[in-house]
């Protein structure tokens, strides 16, 4: 599928199933950011859209690992399903576990380790 249309749908499902507030991320200094940002209840995080199979160019790459020294989650997407899934889990309200107030961003981790560069695992 399209990078384009991969977007399209994913944006779509995130604001209408779960009510992120998604806006398309662009820098005139700085090239290759990630394509956009969701933010929902204080949580924030940035999704680079790729086609099936694709993956982010080494500038991409750099960019992204700056982000994520900021502590905010990058996360590569190039499968509408996979990324429905992630959308699913990022946007589950944590549960309240003593001394555990950053559950949801535990979440956001384990997800962005598990689904960091796409879908196919061989990579």
């Amino acid at each position: 599928m399209l990078e384009k249309k991969i977007e399209q749908r994913i944006c779509e499902y995130a604001i209408k199933q779960y009510g992120w507030l998604v806006m398309k991320f662009s820098s005139p200094q700085m090239r290759s950011v990630p394509d956009r940002i969701f933010i929902r209840n204080g949580h924030v995080f940035f999704i680079e859209f790729k086609s099936n199979g694709k993956k982010p160019t080494n500038a991409q790459r750099f960019i992204h690992r700056k982000i994520e020294s900021a502590g905010i989650s990058v996360i590569v997407i190039d499968d509408l399903a996979i990324g429905k899934t992630i959308i699913d889990a990022l946007s589950k309200p944590a549960t309240s576990v003593p001394g555990k107030s950053n559950r949801v961003y535990k979440r956001q981790e384990k997800v962005h380790a598990s689904f960091r560069y796409g879908s196919r695992k061989n990579d």
